[in-house]
């Protein structure tokens, strides 16, 4: 799945009160308007998709940012996701478009941010394999 980024601002009405500080924080000041990118997952926070992108090739993680700022130019998905339903997330029901590591153990991205070695190989090896 590829997006290309067509914003850099979004309504702010757009945003339950819960994701705002999220939707509006320093994730984006790095997206350029025109750029391409290839999304790495999918999570639904309160039914909003967030696409999880690599900003640079050299990212060690992928970010999650808001649907809003793009268009997507690739609809396939890719055939290694999987759709999980977590409602275990602090009172809500999340839903995750993931690879199976991550399906199978939905605090991979933690791991990977705290720096869990493995974690760090299995999401650089879906990096490669998604481009």
């Amino acid at each position: 799945m590829k997006v290309k980024v067509i914003s850099q601002e979004v309504d702010h009405k757009f945003f339950s009160e819960n994701l705002v500080e999220l939707a509006f924080s320093n994730l984006y000041e790095n997206i350029e308007i025109g750029k391409y990118y290839v999304v790495q997952a999918i999570v639904f926070w309160k039914n909003i998709p967030f696409y999880y992108i690599y900003e640079y090739d050299d990212d060690f993680y992928p970010k999650p940012i808001c649907y809003k700022y793009f268009e997507v130019v690739d609809e396939s998905f890719p055939r290694c996701w999987r759709l999980v339903v977590d409602e275990g997330s602090g009172g809500h029901c999340q839903s995750f478009l993931v690879f199976g590591e991550w399906a199978d153990s939905l605090d991979m991205y933690e791991r990977l941010i705290d720096g869990d070695e493995q974690a760090l190989k299995i999401f650089k090896k879906y990096k490669n394999l998604l481009g």
